[in-house]
């Protein structure tokens, strides 16, 4: 056998390695146009609805998850870090942040996400993920709330 012969698995294998990236990512038409009844997110990060959610979340879970007798009182100084930073064919996204006053007198940064239609089958109108810094014990979001930021 000649040093210079190619086996089939080997041609096999570059000709699928070169088309690879042509199938990473094969939509460029923005994800909202590619189904009717996905629209997009249209909330901002100061939205009263979003901010009430996160509250009465956090409020509702802090004595099992956080520290008995922790509980948010109001959210402040919002600010949006991102929009569609994932790119324009996926599911947009805002990424927010935001300071939120504590009963215990401390001011902590609650970093959280808003998206559109985003519930199991679309069913929930909105969605919105959040996480207090320094008030996520086991990580669930990993070190400060990375997994929530762009």
């Amino acid at each position: 056998m000649s040093v210079f012969s190619i086996r089939p698995a080997a041609v096999l294998t570059l000709l699928l390695a070169a088309a690879s990236p042509a199938l990473g990512r094969p939509f460029t038409t923005p994800a909202e146009q590619r189904d009717m009844s996905f629209e997009g997110v249209r909330t901002p990060c100061a939205d009263p609805g979003a901010l009430t959610r996160i509250i009465s979340k956090f409020n509702e879970r802090a004595p099992d998850y956080v520290a008995p007798g922790v509980q948010m009182d109001l959210i402040e100084s919002m600010r949006e870090t991102g929009y569609r930073t994932r790119g324009r064919d996926l599911v947009p996204r805002r990424y927010c942040t935001a300071r939120a006053l504590f009963n215990d007198g401390r001011r902590r940064e609650v970093v959280y996400v808003l998206g559109d239609s985003m519930g199991w089958l679309g069913v929930l109108s909105d969605s919105v993920e959040w996480c207090v810094v320094g008030l996520d014990a086991s990580h669930v979001y990993g070190g400060h709330c990375r997994a929530l930021r762009p």
